[in-house]
């Protein structure tokens, strides 16, 4: 029988002629004897403890799967990496890792020709046992995964919980496991053979939070710089001295109260809700928020419907914040499909992610891949995007496969040490260690911008180098988002401001600025203040015309009046004529002479 997840593993096309008969099969485990006595770690409800076993067998269910994937390449010796893996169920974050597992090992042996270590080359096989996505049976799966033939080294498999068991038991058998799967700092206390890629969640908080001051400190500066009397983005008193952080979920992770603390000073209570908190509980909590000044809002649940309810009743409230921050789900499928169907009111949400696929880094020392080619790798294999799981897998195997061919040597003890003090760039990060086991690398903080059914997925907005957008601080206000979703921004005639009001541009009007205001060209008004202007010079000159004529005339007619009379009195009757004369042509008839 094959399971649903596993039906690709069957598919894949290996790196060599003929395939193992193992590879991709699922048979029933087979218990593998060692010689001396082993340490078997009995994981109960409530406790562990450390059982010798001569035979070196762990008790599994039944029916237990195991499942293989390799090739014989000519001439090459092989060596495999195990370890468990839930198989028996779909379990997606398991998927990720044992699929890039896959696309590593068939680059490994197909093209860059296996690995050099001292005068050998050697290829690379896998070997997963079933933990049944149980604490009670994952110590058990990583005894039988590590002690099957010609195991070398371990592989973790998904989530911390079930990691922490199998680390315990990879340090019993003294075997170096990498994990890409887990990122709690404690499970790499104290444990030299267990090294993660994935960076602590202290480690990323620290990256977040951190991002947050600076941007509050640089809008804050540019504010103080421009001498401005507006109030500013945060108001008079500036964003950094306003930060009030708040957390409200499913749970209240209080081992990261002092990183807040060190960023935001006094934080305010943990708010915790259940998945199944009605709306009227949640906007009961929400008031209290925001009656205590709640500025950094960092939500922490699985239930995408919730956190989705949380927003709208933000913004029924109008509670207002500079962030918002919802860990580890902005990437997540249903949250882009809560997206699509109208949420609105996610944009702007912050997340960090320990790899970004659209990342400016260059090809990696190992894999010579840069983020872009190994998406597309896995793309091209299993027909969708990598996880960031994928890419900390792919590269957790690039790490081991440097330290093995600088420590040449298959001894756990030397590749451990190699492990410790490695200096590798790649695509995914920087790969070294700090002092507890896990990656020292910094996280990319991501944010999505305008959400809609075509804007689905979160752009980097820091650290810079990383950065692939602008870094929106503060986000705007309720108001403000949805004057822009209503109305695309006004319909781009114009901006929408905080109250959610349209400020339009010039030649726009209305409350949306949907209206043109029907202006003429310049050259037109030109041209009709000339025409004006002339016409009113012209008329003004036909008057002063007619004015100045009429004045002559009037003096003209009382000129030959007075000649007339003048003429009679003397009884001049020549010059009596020409005056009569001269009073016709000015338009006197017989009559008025």
């Amino acid at each position: 029988r094959m399971s649903k997840d596993l039906e690709p593993f069957s598919a894949m096309c290996c790196c060599c002629s003929q395939r193992l008969a193992s590879v991709a099969s699922i048979v029933l485990l087979l218990c593998v004897h060692a010689q001396g006595i082993c340490t078997n770690v009995v994981v109960n409800r409530s406790s562990v403890t450390y059982v010798p076993d001569d035979t070196c067998q762990a008790t599994l269910p039944e029916g237990t799967w195991i499942s293989h994937h390799g090739c014989q390449v000519s001439h090459l010796e092989a060596i495999t990496i195990a370890g468990p893996s839930t198989l028996s169920s779909l379990y997606v974050g398991a998927r990720d890792l044992r699929q890039a597992s896959i696309l590593f090992v068939d680059w490994l042996n197909r093209k860059r020709g296996g690995l050099v270590v001292g005068s050998r080359r050697l290829s690379m096989n896998l070997a997963w046992v079933d933990d049944g996505e149980s604490k009670l049976q994952v110590a058990n799966a990583t005894a039988q995964a590590l002690r099957l033939d010609n195991v070398h080294f371990g592989v973790a498999g998904y989530s911390s919980r079930l990691t922490s068991y199998a680390a315990l038991q990879a340090k019993a058998d003294q075997m170096v496991m990498i994990s890409a799967g887990a990122s709690r700092d404690s499970i790499f206390h104290d444990n030299s053979y267990m090294f993660g890629f994935l960076p602590g969640v202290e480690s990323k908080k620290h990256d977040l939070y951190s991002s947050i001051v600076k941007i509050a400190t640089h809008v804050d500066a540019v504010w103080d710089s421009s001498n401005s009397s507006d109030e500013g983005a945060c108001g008079r008193e500036g964003c950094l001295s306003t930060l009030r952080f708040a957390e409200i979920g499913s749970s209240c992770r209080s081992y990261l109260d002092e990183v807040r603390t060190q960023y935001f000073g006094e934080i305010q209570p943990c708010e915790k809700v259940s998945t199944k908190s009605s709306d009227d509980t949640l906007r009961l909590v929400l008031r209290r928020l925001k009656s205590n000044n709640v500025t950094i809002l960092e939500v922490f649940t699985s239930n995408v419907s919730q956190i989705r309810t949380i927003t709208e009743i933000m913004e029924e409230l109008q509670f207002n914040v500079y962030a918002l921050i919802c860990a580890g789900r902005v990437f997540k499928s249903d949250f882009a499909e809560e997206v699509k169907s109208g949420w609105w009111q996610s944009s702007y949400i912050l997340d960090s992610t320990p790899w970004y696929p659209e990342g400016k880094r260059a090809s990696g020392g190992f894999s010579n891949m840069t983020s872009q080619e190994f998406a597309a790798e896995y793309e091209a294999t299993w027909h969708e995007a990598p996880s960031y799981l994928a890419a900390a897998q792919f590269a957790a195997f690039c790490g081991l496969s440097q330290a093995i061919e600088m420590a040449a040597s298959l001894n756990p003890q030397d590749v451990a040490a190699q492990l410790r003090n490695i200096s590798l760039y790649e695509f995914y990060a920087d790969i070294s260690f700090g002092p507890v086991g896990t990656i020292a690398m910094q996280t990319v903080i991501v944010q999505l911008l305008e959400a809609s059914d075509s804007m689905t997925t979160p752009q980097a907005v820091y650290p810079d180098q990383e950065a692939i957008a602008h870094f929106v601080f503060p986000k705007p206000t309720w108001a403000q988002q949805r004057c822009r979703t209503v109305t695309s921004d006004c319909y781009g005639h114009g901006k929408c401001t905080t109250s959610g009001t349209c400020v339009c541009d010039e030649g726009w009007s209305g409350t949306a600025c949907e209206k043109e205001v029907v202006v003429a060209e310049t050259n037109d008004i030109i041209v009709l203040l000339t025409i004006a202007f002339a016409s009113v010079i012209a008329l003004s000159m036909f008057v002063l015309g007619v004015w100045s004529f009429c004045r002559c005339h009037r003096r003209l007619q009382r000129s030959l009046l007075e000649r007339l009379t003048k003429a009679i009195a003397q009884e001049d009757h020549g010059a009596i004529a020409s005056t009569r004369r001269g009073l016709a042509c000015c338009g006197w008839g017989p009559q008025q002479i």
